[in-house]
């Protein structure tokens, strides 16, 4: 008997199956690529211009307000920096928010109700302007830091190194 080495030739076939799975990996590590690539993107934060962020913070304590004063930094609730208060020249002082008394709803006794102005404005409605960068997308919304969208009506919790709040945005315009 001969001992030969016999060498089998192996032959790659690869199936369709094989090939799209292949396709789909290199396509799935391609859009990991660009989405680390698209998000560190400097062209969107040289983009970024000043806005200005009208506020509402409702039925707060009357001391609030002046515990917010102009150039104030305000943070977001996980702890980025928002921006900061602009001058408010409706208030005496150095608060950036006017307040007025809070408005409650009673009832009126003949079944309907009415909005009456908080006894001895104890618990007021403050409202005031954050200094913000962001731009305007192409349908004109609002993106704080270029990522965040912040529309007129949404609720946002805001904090200053002294005081935390929730606020409604009123409104963002171009800060002249």
């Amino acid at each position: 008997m001969k001992n030969e080495s016999v060498k089998e030739k192996r032959n790659i076939r690869l199936n369709v199956i094989d090939i799209l799975l292949i396709v789909l990996l290199l396509l799935t590590i391609a859009g990991i690529v660009f989405r680390i690539w698209s998000a560190r993107n400097p062209s969107v934060r040289n983009d970024l211009a000043e806005y200005e962020v009208y506020i509402k913070v409702e039925d707060v304590i009357f001391t609030l307000p002046t515990y917010l004063n102009e150039s104030d930094t305000v943070y977001t609730e996980d702890g980025a920096e928002f921006g900061s208060f602009l001058a408010n020249t409706e208030t005496e002082g150095e608060s950036a928010l006017y307040a007025t008394a809070a408005e409650i709803i009673v009832s009126d006794g003949a079944g309907g109700y009415t909005t009456v102005l908080y006894p001895d404005q104890s618990r007021v409605d403050a409202t005031g302007a954050i200094l913000v960068k962001g731009i305007l997308d192409e349908s004109g919304c609002f993106l704080w830091g270029g990522t965040v969208y912040l529309t007129p009506g949404e609720t946002i919790r805001l904090h200053t190194e002294l005081v935390d709040f929730v606020a409604v945005i009123q409104a963002v315009e171009t800060h002249s």
